[in-house]
């Protein structure tokens, strides 16, 4: 390790004065838990417009998504097989 500057020095003096000089503060009373009233918060377990809202946009997007997903892959399945069969007459 390299050796200390002299100005590092004077700045390791300065704060070992500093803290030494310093009030020494009494630590805060400790709260207990039960002393402080319980805030609770109202929370609806019935869902709101905006959320049945959001919900039903949800559902339609995903029902949406479902059946492209399924119509893409038939699609790929149905070509598959008709390369395999030469529908197409290609390969001949």
């Amino acid at each position: 390790m390299p050796k200390k500057t002299r100005e590092q020095k004077m700045h390791a003096a300065l704060r070992r004065t500093s803290f030494q000089n310093l009030p020494s503060q009494p630590l805060p009373e400790r709260v207990s838990k039960q002393a402080l009233p319980e805030e609770k918060e109202v929370t609806s377990i019935y869902p709101t417009s905006e959320d049945d809202r959001i919900i039903r946009f949800f559902q339609t997007d995903l029902k949406r998504s479902l059946f492209f997903i399924a119509l893409i892959i038939g699609l790929e399945i149905s070509l598959y097989f008709a390369s395999i069969n030469h529908y197409f007459g290609l390969g001949r």
